[in-house]
């Protein structure tokens, strides 16, 4: 069994880093295989400078639909194949001036360019998705829209195939800790939501 986190702050070692690797750890304990994958190392590039080649174009010859790869390199198809080899997939997802930050926008964009490529249905029954969000829904202004945009993209992917394996959305306000450059992952209440969450992933993976 193996299980891939994605981090998707802009800070190497912030809030999203502290609770990936306090999941992940238990999950080794429990005798997976883990990956953490903080984005910022990566070479994460937004949609640019294309002619949709992601969307099937008929040809006009055959009636055919043809698909053309997608001329923006990076890391992205690479960081996905670790995703699909996964059979717990994670997502961390800091909250930027009320949004998703762009790693995750362009991240999960970029999908759309790959989905050809991606397992078959029936492939991802046995797989498991989850994810965290650290977001003030209460607080600033925007600060809703994360979570939501976040649980959408879950949905996707479980209408693909994987199962639900929980969604925590953590409200970094009201806590002793600073909130930002502070480390939440010493909050008891943060570690026993966390512990919840994988605890209940690796019933969900391993019930089989």
């Amino acid at each position: 069994m193996r299980a891939i986190a994605l981090v998707f702050s802009a800070r190497k070692k912030g809030n999203c880093y502290n609770f990936a690797c306090f999941m992940l750890d238990k999950m080794e304990k429990k005798g997976l295989e883990t990956e953490l994958v903080n984005l910022c190392d990566y070479d994460i590039k937004p949609c640019q400078n294309c002619d949709y080649e992601c969307l099937a174009r008929i040809n006009p010859n055959t009636g055919q639909k043809e698909y053309r790869e997608c001329p923006v390199k990076d890391d992205i198809e690479n960081i996905w194949r670790k995703v699909w080899d996964a059979d717990i997939f994670l997502m961390f997802v800091p909250t930027y001036g009320g949004v998703p930050p762009a790693l995750y926008v362009s991240f999960t964009q970029r999908y759309q360019s790959l989905w050809r490529k991606a397992p078959a249905k029936e492939e991802l029954p046995k797989k498991v998705i989850g994810a965290v969000v650290l977001a003030s829904p209460d607080g600033a202004s925007g600060g809703e829209l994360t979570p939501a945009i976040v649980a959408g993209e879950l949905r996707c992917h479980i209408s693909m195939g994987y199962q639900q394996g929980g969604f925590e959305v953590m409200n970094n306000a009201g806590y002793k800790t600073d909130n930002v450059r502070g480390h939440l992952i010493e909050e008891e209440e943060i570690q026993n939501r966390l512990s919840f969450l994988t605890k209940r992933l690796l019933e969900t993976v391993l019930k089989e």
